[in-house]
């Protein structure tokens, strides 16, 4: 149906910026690139903490907290899950999503794990092997697209 206001009036829709769109955008491989990002600020996490810890015993309690890594665990598994399931049934590759589930599962270890250099290391490779699951989802989906 027209508008009365005729074409030239009509306000603009863009799609670009509709809740849709952005999540559309975000699981097609935004995703991806953020999920390595933050696996990289994670790893800056766990080596910046015991920098801190050495400095300033009352402002690492709050980094070194378990809960503050619980809920990191919990959103890295939502976000890694969204997006490199996703990526699974663009590209029909599991080895992406086998990678990532990996990583998550060490990074869940490591929550076991005393809060000394072995938590650490465990995190740091189970990080590491998240960003790659999320690198072989990226250039699968580039390679299918």
């Amino acid at each position: 149906m027209p508008s009365a206001l005729g074409p030239a009036q009509e306000p603009a829709r863009s799609s670009r910026w509709t809740l849709r769109a952005l999540g559309n955008r975000f699981v097609n491989g935004g995703g991806d690139r953020l999920a390595i990002w933050l696996s990289g600020l994670c790893v800056l996490h766990c080596i910046a903490s015991g920098f801190i810890l050495a400095s300033m015993l009352s402002a690492s309690t709050a980094l070194l907290n378990p809960a503050f890594h619980e809920v990191g665990l919990i959103l890295a598994i939502i976000l890694g899950l969204a997006v490199l399931v996703t990526g699974a049934r663009k590209h029909r590759s599991l080895t992406p999503v086998a990678v990532g589930s990996t990583g998550l599962a060490i990074m869940a270890y490591a929550l076991t794990l005393p809060h000394d250099y072995r938590e650490v290391t465990a995190t740091i490779i189970g990080l590491s092997f998240v960003a790659v699951g999320h690198e072989l989802n990226r250039r699968a989906r580039r390679r299918t697209a």
